[in-house]
């Protein structure tokens, strides 16, 4: 039986073998070097074709609501979309500075390329610098992270605040004297205040100290960050009661689909690189390996940072996914981005196992057939969205400015369309024509949650939907609609508006963009449109 060992006096550089006295010094400045190095890379491959693609739905909503005037941006956070309210709050002072597609995403790129130190820090704390720098480097080449680097939305917000908080969780269990459990505490309600689905970080944290001595815990200090923790997000308890339970506000779409007997394969998919089941076969390797030292450990009857390590990341990555997954069985809110606060756990877990392999032929060899499928998923992203069919918001907006006239209205078929197009017209030419935008806001019921939307009473209904609508105005309407879940539903409503508004009008135009079709009604044309032109598509 192997002797125990005092956990909190173990220093992160005292179970690290790249720290063993008698190494040269230029051995420390290259792993100085490296970590920089790497950081670079992360924010080469972030910047890469950062405005190549348009803003899409979510982007223009983000923008949208950081755009409110402060009474009704309170309004909207506590009306329904609260969940990520710590980035529209940063975003919001982020556009003070700047407002163009390369600025605005340049938010979610600090973020991301911040994580990628703080990824070696922590895995240099938990294993050793070799741990820490490969995980960092399988994060700056991980597409499914530079994904969500590229987009305005929380995701790598809350990517970065999940792992400093894991990150401080080590360094006061290691280093007692210099603990600060207050700004641990604080950092997680940052990362759940980014997005809802966070707040299962800690939990997980929690599990992890199953593995810890009990005699080393400090336990009185632990339990009061918890605490703290817990007054921290007390507010998003009363939204989540006040919106779900009491229905004081709006709710979001709860549009989440049924759970699928492939969800967790796609989910491992994602987060290795979307570079489909060869490169998650990779990491499965990876983390096998990995697993296997962690058993045997156990076996050795070890309790040592290195054997917390291993149960850190094993409940970090595990834990969130089955307790959503769990719910899903009921009610669905299982989303792979939802949990991208588990990928760095994911890497760590492959850097160790890449780093246990031998002889180190076979471990060097591990990690550049991983490397190789890494990098040619980011030149796969670079040319292709994945996750979906990215609405080209910015081509529509150009073509309706290009062909509108003095008077005319333009009309979406979703509401939220009116975010991204919106963004894109303010950044036209001020000569340009501005289209009066008809404030499209859908009602079930006959009151609005919204006091600077329009009246009930100034809405109409639209024959063949449930929908309710302010009446189009002026001789020619555009008409946009958006395809999101591509139903018959989808379909048979967007067909119902359009009658709706050809009611004594024409349809002159159609145009067919990427999960986005144009249509132009006037009542002055003299026939419809001709057939032939209704087939104009733009990728």
């Amino acid at each position: 039986m192997a002797t125990m060992t005092s956990l909190s006096s173990i220093s992160a550089d005292s179970y690290n073998p790249d720290s063993a006295t008698g190494k040269p010094s230029s051995r420390f400045a290259l792993s100085a070097i490296l970590p920089a190095f790497v950081t670079l890379l992360a924010a080469f491959l972030r910047m890469h074709a950062l405005t190549a693609k348009s803003f899409w739905l979510d982007e223009g909503v983000s923008i949208d609501i950081a755009r409110l005037p402060w009474p009704r941006f309170l309004h909207v956070m506590w009306s329904g979309e609260a969940n990520m309210a710590l980035y529209y709050l940063v975003l919001r002072f982020w556009l003070i500075f700047g407002s163009s597609e390369g600025f605005v995403r340049g938010l979610s790129v600090l973020f991301s390329v911040a994580t990628v130190p703080v990824v070696f820090f922590l895995g240099a704390r938990l294993f050793s610098r070799r741990v820490g720098l490969l995980a960092a480097l399988l994060l700056a080449i991980n597409a499914y992270h530079i994904r969500y680097a590229q987009e305005t939305r929380s995701y790598a917000m809350v990517v970065f605040f999940a792992v400093l908080a894991t990150w401080l969780l080590a360094k006061n269990l290691q280093e007692p004297s210099s603990a600060h459990w207050g700004i641990y505490a604080a950092v997680c309600a940052m990362a759940t205040y980014s997005h809802f689905y966070a707040v299962l970080l800690v939990p997980a944290q929690a599990i992890s100290l199953l593995s810890w001595r009990r005699d080393e815990i400090p336990w009185r200090k632990l339990v009061g960050s918890f605490l703290a923790f817990g007054v921290m997000i007390v507010p998003v308890a009363v939204f989540v009661f006040a919106i779900y339970v009491l229905k004081t506000g709006a709710p979001p779409s709860l549009w989440f689909t049924p759970l699928q007997p492939d969800s967790l394969l796609l989910l491992g998919i994602d987060f290795s690189g979307v570079y489909g089941r060869l490169l998650l076969s990779l990491h499965v390797l990876a983390m096998g390996i990995a697993a296997f030292g962690a058993a045997r450990i156990r076996r050795g009857g070890e309790q040592t940072s290195d054997a917390w390590g291993y149960t850190l990341l094993f409940s970090w990555l595990v834990a969130p996914v089955v307790m959503v997954v769990t719910v899903s069985l009921v009610k669905p809110l299982f989303v792979p981005r939802f949990l991208s606060f588990c990928l760095p756990a994911l890497l760590l877990l492959v850097a160790v196992g890449i780093s246990r392999l031998r002889p180190a032929v076979l471990s060097w060899g591990l990690f550049v057939a991983i490397s190789i499928c890494s990098i040619m998923a980011d030149i796969r992203y670079y040319q292709y969205d994945f996750e979906m069919r990215r609405q080209d918001w910015r081509a529509v907006t150009s073509y309706v400015f290009e062909h509108a006239q003095p008077g005319d209205s333009i009309f979406f078929y979703h509401s939220g369309g009116e975010a991204p197009f919106a963004y894109y017209s303010w950044k036209q030419n001020s000569a340009s024509l501005r289209p009066k935008t008809l404030n499209e806001h859908w009602l079930k019921t006959g009151n609005s949650q919204d006091p600077f939307g329009p009246k009930p009473e100034d809405l109409v209904a639209v024959p063949g939907t449930d929908l309710r609508a302010a009446l189009p105005a002026g001789s020619r309407v555009w008409f946009v609609s958006m395809f999101l879940d591509g139903s018959w539903r989808e379909a048979d409503t967007g067909t119902a508006v359009g009658k709706w508004l050809s009611n004594g009008r024409h349809q002159v135009d159609a145009q067919e963009f990427t999960s986005l079709s144009v249509a132009l009604f006037d009542r002055n044309a003299a026939s419809s449109l001709p057939s032939g032109n209704r087939a104009s598509v733009k990728q």
